[in-house]
């Protein structure tokens, strides 16, 4: 062959590459024109002259370039150089002077006796004393084009404070104080400081109903009939009877609670009580029994727990996410007693629309992939029309954004599988007797105990719910 000729068909080669580079910088692609496949092949230094000649000079994957010219891949853009996309720095954080994770589970002695002393339920704080204070976002990591242009590394996420009532945050954003002397209340991640309503005698006729902007300290009982609303805490040292408590904190029972069905206690935060029968009880947290809870209506997102060794619960509706424990469930006289853990219908709803949603996208993928290959060819032949172009454009906008949405949808999923898995291991624990007669739900699947069975633990594989032997 001659000289001539080989220059002749590296120039032929050569100008059938073409090199094309993403809006930002961060890709390189190159794509081999058909006519290349008649032995016009360009080598791997002629594509990485191409690349140079474009002004590419970081990420080249000489790899992929390789396989270009050795597999002769023509007429399908290729990857061929990557750039370093910058990272985010650390978000804010924050760092509390006061305990965020309070346990209100009540204290067991070596009797097997309940106290209520020993709990550091309501946290106090003088004026001008420090709640918090924060650690300023980071700045990130920085990245670099294909073209060599150095991007800086976005800072971290800023988190304010969450700063509710009688709260001050300085001039420089980093500290939370206290305007006034009070509880602090720390609910969701916001932090406030509350005055404290504290009442010596009942809540009765005396005092009528309650309406508090702060937390509440009741040194006796609450009667049948009246209201307790407060956007704190609520400690209540004697009974409760048929009334009805809302409270966006913790509530603290030191005794029982005596309904009759009419009565309603709700709480954003941690239900704790010795002994509770006849009552509605809802809590987005734990509730928490010393003794016993008998035809109650009960619902936790986390858990239930009768703390004693002799705990009971006998009759109505208990529901709780994760968990529900006591020493005995059910009784002599089969109370219709129904137990139920692991259900959220929301979150199997959202689950089922993510998995949708990622066929739906994974199915555009493919049209989308088939689409650009009919497109690139139409290009290379030259007769792309105006509308098509349009069209191609738009189409390499939706690959570029494609995975960047289905990386979201696979993160919520990831989380919502966490979720679900929580429930999977949901429990019911019996430390000493299930009886028969006693209905055990798991979502949808449930068990209706036939023989009186001895330190158990009911749990589900999603289709059956079973029995096995409790080891502590």
């Amino acid at each position: 062959m001659a000289i001539q000729d080989i220059q002749n068909k590296s120039s032929q080669a050569t100008s059938n590459i073409k090199v094309t580079i993403a809006k930002d910088n961060m890709s390189a692609t190159v794509l081999i024109k058909s006519s290349t496949a008649e032995g016009f092949m360009p080598s791997v230094d002629e594509i990485i002259k191409q690349l140079t000649e474009a002004k590419i000079v970081y990420g080249i994957d000489k790899r992929s370039i390789e396989k270009i010219v050795s597999e002769k891949i023509c007429n399908q853009p290729v990857n061929v150089a990557s750039g370093k996309k910058p990272t985010r720095g650390s978000s804010a954080k924050f760092q509390y002077n006061f305990d965020t994770q309070q346990d209100l589970k009540p204290k067991e002695d070596d009797k097997g006796n309940i106290d209520y002393k020993d709990i550091n339920f309501i946290q106090n704080v003088g004026k001008g004393g420090v709640l918090a204070t924060k650690v300023p976002p980071q700045p990130g990591q920085p990245g670099i084009t294909v073209r060599g242009k150095e991007l800086s590394g976005p800072i971290g996420k800023d988190i304010p404070f969450k700063n509710g009532a009688n709260t001050t945050v300085s001039d420089d954003g980093l500290t939370l104080t206290a305007s006034c002397d009070g509880a602090i209340l720390f609910t969701h991640g916001k932090i406030s400081v509350n005055d404290v309503t504290k009442i010596s005698g009942d809540v009765d006729f005396n005092t009528g109903n309650i309406d508090s902007k702060g937390s509440v300290q009741i040194g006796g009982s609450v009667k049948a009939g009246f209201i307790i609303k407060t956007d704190g805490d609520v400690e209540i040292s004697g009974n409760v009877e048929d009334c009805k408590i809302y409270s966006k904190g913790n509530i603290m029972i030191k005794g029982g609670i005596i309904g009759k069905g009419d009565g309603e206690i709700v709480a954003v935060g941690d239900i704790t009580f010795k002994f509770a029968e006849g009552m509605k009880i809802l809590s987005k947290s734990n509730i928490y029994a010393g003794d016993e809870i008998i035809n109650c209506k009960i619902t936790a997102n986390n858990e239930i727990t009768v703390k004693s060794k002799t705990g009971k619960i006998i009759g109505g509706d208990i529901k709780a996410r994760k968990l529900i424990r006591a020493a005995d469930i059910g009784s002599d006289a089969g109370t219709a007693t129904v137990i139920r853990v692991a259900h959220d219908t929301k979150l199997m709803s959202r689950y089922t629309e993510i998995q949708k949603e990622l066929i739906r996208l994974d199915e555009d993928k493919k049209k989308i992939k088939e689409a650009l290959g009919n497109l690139y060819r139409l290009e290379i032949d030259n007769k792309l029309s105006e509308k098509q172009k349009a069209v191609l454009v738009k189409f390499e906008d939706f690959k570029k954004e494609l995975p960047q949405e289905i990386e979201d949808l696979e993160n919520e999923k990831k989380e919502v599988e966490e979720e679900l898995a929580e429930m999977l291991d949901a429990r019911i624990i019996v430390e000493r007797k299930l009886y028969s007669g006693v209905k055990a739900y798991f979502g949808i699947v449930y068990l209706e105990v036939v023989d009186d069975r001895e330190i158990c633990e009911l749990s589900s594989d999603g289709n059956k719910v079973h029995i096995s032997a409790y080891h502590k």
